[in-house]
């Protein structure tokens, strides 16, 4: 895997000064393999594993990238043992934080972005982009999920077949920076075949205000195949939840055989088989309250995401919305500013903010 060590160390630095929270990602599969002290502070972004992938030095960063790049054994053995322990373990990071679920690379912002890196051979320093997390406390409706809205900007820092994590052929430093008020709100059951999407600003005050207006897409299931194909062996397990199991376990050969996904289809099957807890066991009713939860959201991402993220951009910086928000608070007015901001004047709002603490 090739890398530029001065321009790792320069990542590193940029990783612990971040005020945003910033992920090292391996590609393909979004395999998170660190995550930064601001992350960590992150109740939106945190999962059950990121303490065991935070780096809080820049020796352990340069370190972890350069074993991972290059197999060397005292990169490895100058590691926190959690670190060590935790290599290739914890997986998609977009499972972990309840990103909008996407099958195919384009549905995916960290894997369209990987495949436009390369694509570009080092032409591009830097690719921005926008996620969707899912607030399940704000998503208790079948027929609605409300997702949080986060701007990406992404960099890549090594490239080529890793040789101790044989999957990953490229690390991604991914930064994301919170909207906090704006949020993509999408309705309608997918058995209709009609889901409708738009995203508002929820302000101070309960105020909304239409960001991207409302767009309603009707879709036919045969024209996204892997989400097809999942989605009919769920619905399968979800029927007979006590051969879930099997059933799955067929759907995973059956997807295997097709289109190779990004997500990882293997987590959502091991998601929905694991066992609650040691010593409990898996009932019925858990398994269905799983399964459920995934179909409802799992055409969002193929049939409203991708055209969503292309009318935000151009909707934040138009002057209509521009004016709209800036007539509250500074609170909205700054956030706002955060998400059209270059990835540079971010970094150098760090740097300053480091310099004077």
């Amino acid at each position: 895997m090739r890398f530029e060590a001065n321009f790792v160390r320069r990542a590193a630095e940029r990783f612990l000064t971040s005020r945003h929270p910033v992920a090292l990602m391996g590609l393909p599969g979004c395999a998170p393999c660190a995550i930064s002290p601001a992350h960590w502070r992150s109740q939106d972004l945190r999962f059950p594993e990121s303490r065991r992938i935070l780096v809080q030095t820049i020796e352990d960063f340069l370190a972890l990238v350069k074993w991972i790049a290059t197999g060397d054994e005292g990169a490895f053995f100058s590691l926190p043992v959690r670190l060590q322990n935790s290599l290739g373990v914890v997986k998609c990071y977009c499972g972990k934080v309840h990103s909008i679920l996407a099958l195919r690379q384009k549905d995916c912002v960290h894997e369209s972005h990987h495949d436009l890196f390369r694509q570009y051979n080092g032409a591009l320093a830097s690719l921005s982009g926008w996620e969707f997390n899912l607030i399940p406390t704000q998503s208790v409706r079948a027929s609605r999920r409300v997702y949080r809205v986060l701007r990406t900007h992404s960099r890549l820092l090594a490239e080529g077949r890793s040789p101790i994590l044989p999957d990953v052929s490229s690390l991604l430093e991914v930064r994301f920076v919170n909207s906090r008020f704006l949020h993509l709100v999408i309705d309608g059951r997918p058995e209709c075949g009609l889901l409708s999407g738009r995203i508002e600003a929820s302000l101070p005050g309960g105020s909304r205000v239409a960001v991207v207006p409302e767009i309603e897409r009707e879709f036919d299931r045969q024209d996204l195949l892997v989400y097809d194909i999942l989605d009919r062996f769920l619905e399968r397990a979800y029927r007979e939840p006590l051969k879930a199991e099997e059933i799955l376990e067929e759907g995973a050969v059956a997807l295997s055989e097709g289109p190779t996904p990004n997500y990882p289809v293997t987590e959502i099957i091991t998601d929905v088989l694991a066992q609650p807890g040691r010593g409990a066991k898996l009932s019925s009713n858990v398994v269905r309250a799983r399964i459920r939860e995934v179909r409802e959201r799992l055409w969002d991402a193929p049939v409203i995401a991708g055209e969503v993220r292309k009318m935000l951009d151009r909707a934040i910086a138009s002057p209509n919305v521009t004016m709209s928000l800036g007539s509250h608070s500074i609170d909205v007015q700054a956030a706002i500013a955060e998400l059209t901001m270059p990835l540079l004047k971010l970094e150098a709002g760090d740097l300053y903010l480091d310099e004077v603490a």
